[in-house]
């Protein structure tokens, strides 16, 4: 039905549409792209070919140019070069400026030797009309004038050029723009060199020339690199000559690679991609001769080329879209045909056939329709004849389907209450073995309990144990304690009655000290009676009343000494005698605590016997738990498998019930389909 909607759709759009639709224009429009890609691809690849080795062999010549000019220039620089050679061998320049030295600068002498010097730099200037000047320097840097120079009078001694010239020992320098102090206007280049006689080893004389830059100029003016520009650019980076300006160019921005830095030419592509750049170095003084060439430049002869291809490739265009229209319309009218007659048949007309006769696949196509045609006419009528028999069974199997059906439903039912039935139990016998659960948790609980209170009484047993001991140990330290207080209590008496006696013994040693002063006062006064004679009876009785005095004082010391220990043995036996009665009251006590503690062993293990028996009958009332735990699950097992059961024949019923819905379904669909069926073949009838 939905075939039939686009064939109407289709006729009803534009005749351009349709034409780009069909199966002639696309292959037609693969043929065009496929040509004109071709093509393409083709002129492309040449060109890409063409263009690189035009590229190589462009590049190639202008090496070979600025090779050819650094070749030139080397001439040039030979000939300077060999002018500083000419200028060293020659004797009567170098006994001139030798000759110097010997006289002073005001002697006629002097001047006739600079006059010489003068007109041999002169001849030399005149023999080169590039030359501009030549400069004569000393040793030590100081200027010679001379009407060939054009440098200002003074000393170069600290000049980098000039040091420069020195430190080369007797090799040109190389000199690639106007030094300051040079009065020339032009643009002009140097050499330079020492100037020694023969077998000498230091020089006597410094000697610069100073070129016209135009000599250079004249050869590089014929040298072309297409569009761009030559320069002369020098080991140090400076512009010596620059084409386009004429003259000196100021610092290069030519940027070579590392690989080409240390070679005598070659080439590379300027970094920014606009220009092709060729070098060659100078083997006199390493000046290079670099040339800039655009790519336009480079690419300028595959314009052509381009045009070329570009007018194949619309020939190519051309004469694609001219065979592929052709090659459509050859296929696409058999194409047109076919088409049609399968619309007949499609529309019912089974008798439509093409009597195609060509040989290629078209042909064959349609020999192939005719077959096609003609066996389905034949399936058309076999199919009929099997419809009304599938008709006719279609009818029986809906009858049998809605006794199944009903049959299934009463078996479901039932089902659906044995379920019931089993699920209520299997409830009852879930909620029993919570419930025992909860009474072996309470029990292990109660035995743990038992266990804890066991073991703490076995603690305390030990700890009264451990407490009787301690005390035992306390009540016999407490009574050796009593015993030391009393003997201690018994010396301390003593020694009072030791340090009485000793104020007994100082008080007869006071007397005698009295008695010995009283003694030594009475010599004193029988000496001086005795006058010169009782002199040394004198000192003598002096000395002894000395003697009485420090007895005095010892005495007396040792009397408050005897006091302070009378008084500390007197106080440490009143706290002894005192401290008495309380370690008798201790000892009391530690006796009691030993009672106490006796006591309370005893209680504890009596105690610890009735938890031995609570927990043997809670390890009993365990077991018989187990075995109701045991015993509920048995009834749970049994019922959840009840319940299994119950629920996989309610399933299955609810199944068969299910298919028996589907099996009715189905016949209700066949027999609507068989009836489809008749109608769609009676159409071919």
């Amino acid at each position: 039905m939905r075939s039939v909607v686009r064939e109407k759709h289709a006729e009803r759009q534009p005749v351009w549409r349709r034409i780009f639709q069909s199966i002639g224009f696309k292959i037609g429009l693969i043929m065009v792209a496929s040509i004109v890609a071709f093509v393409a691809a083709s002129g492309m690849i040449s060109y890409g070919i063409a263009k690189r080795a035009l590229e190589k062999k462009v590049v190639a010549a202008y090496g070979q140019t600025a090779q050819q000019t650094s070749q030139k220039l080397d001439f040039l620089y030979k000939t300077y070069d060999g002018l500083l050679l000419k200028m060293m061998v020659d004797e009567k320049l170098a006994d001139s400026v030798t000759a110097l030295a010997d006289h002073a600068s005001d002697s006629p002498a002097y001047a006739s030797l600079a006059d010489d010097i003068d007109l041999l730099l002169q001849d030399y200037m005149y023999s080169d009309q590039s030359i501009t000047s030549i400069e004569l320097l000393l040793m030590d840097g100081t200027l010679f004038p001379t009407k060939s120079g054009l440098l200002k009078n003074r000393s170069y001694g600290e000049d980098a050029w000039f040091q420069s010239i020195v430190k080369a020992d007797g090799q040109s320098v190389w000199l690639g723009s106007n030094l300051p102090d040079n009065r020339n206007t032009n643009p002009t280049f140097s050499v330079g060199r020492v100037i020694r006689g023969a077998g000498q080893t230091g020089g006597y004389c410094v000697m610069l020339i100073d070129v016209d830059l135009s000599a250079m100029g004249e050869q590089i003016s014929g040298v072309e690199m297409g569009e761009g520009t030559v320069q002369v650019i020098s080991p140090g980076g400076s512009i010596v000559y620059d084409k386009k300006v004429g003259g000196n160019g100021g610092p290069s921005q030519l940027a070579m690679p590392a690989e080409l830095m240390e070679k005598t030419e070659g080439s590379y592509a300027d970094p920014a991609g606009k220009q092709q750049i060729v070098f060659a170095q100078s083997v006199i003084n390493g000046w290079k001769i670099v040339g800039y060439i655009p790519f336009s430049d480079l690419y300028k002869e595959t314009e052509d080329m381009f045009g070329a291809i570009a007018v194949v490739l619309v020939s190519a265009c051309a004469a694609s879209i001219i065979i592929a229209t052709f090659t459509a319309r050859f296929i696409g009218r058999p194409l047109v045909r076919m088409r049609d007659l399968m619309r007949q048949g499609a529309e019912g007309d089974l008798s439509v056939r093409t009597h195609a006769k060509a040989a290629d696949e078209i042909g064959q196509l349609g020999a192939s329709f005719d077959r096609m045609m003609g066996n389905i006419g034949a399936l058309v009528e076999q199919t009929r004849m099997s419809a009304q028999e599938v008709l006719t069974t279609a009818h029986s199997l809906a009858s049998a389907s809605a006794s199944t059906e009903l049959a299934a439903k009463d078996v479901a039912a039932a089902t659906a209450d044995i379920a019931k039935g089993g699920e209520e139990l299997a409830l009852g016998a879930e909620r029993g073995k919570d419930l025992t659960d909860e009474a072996m948790r309470q029990t292990d609980d109660m035995m743990a309990a038992s266990g804890q209170m066991s073991a703490a009484a076995s603690d305390v047993i030990e700890a009264s144990e451990r407490g009787t001991a301690s005390m035992r140990k306390l009540r016999e330290k407490t009574a050796h304690s009593e015993e030391v207080i009393q003997a201690v209590t018994e010396k301390a008496e003593s020694l009072n009655a030791a340090a009485a006696s000793i104020g007994k013994v100082l008080a007869l040693l006071n007397d005698i000290m009295k008695q010995t002063n009283i003694l030594s006062l009475n010599a004193a006064i029988e000496a001086s009676r005795a006058g010169s004679a009782g002199k040394g009876f004198m000192v003598v009785a002096d000395e002894v009343r000395q003697l009485a005095d420090r007895s005095r004082l010892s005495i007396e010391e040792i009397r408050g000494l005897t006091g302070t220990i009378e008084r500390g043995v007197g106080e440490t036996a009143a706290m002894l005698s005192a401290a008495q009665p309380v370690f008798r009251e201790q000892l009391a006590a530690v006796q009691e605590a030993d009672e106490l503690f006796r006591q309370t062993g005893g209680s504890m293990e009596a105690f610890r016997r009735q938890l031995h028996r609570v927990s043997t009958s809670a390890e009993v009332l365990e077991q018989i738990q187990h075995s109701l735990v045991e015993a509920m699950m048995g009834v749970s097992a049994i019922s959840e498998q009840s319940l299994a059961s119950s629920e996989e024949v309610a399933s299955q019923s609810a199944e068969q019930l299910g298919i028996s819905a589907d099996l009715v379904a189905l016949s209700e669909r066949l027999q609507k389909l068989s009836n489809e069926l008749k109608d769609s073949l009676n159409r071919f009838a």
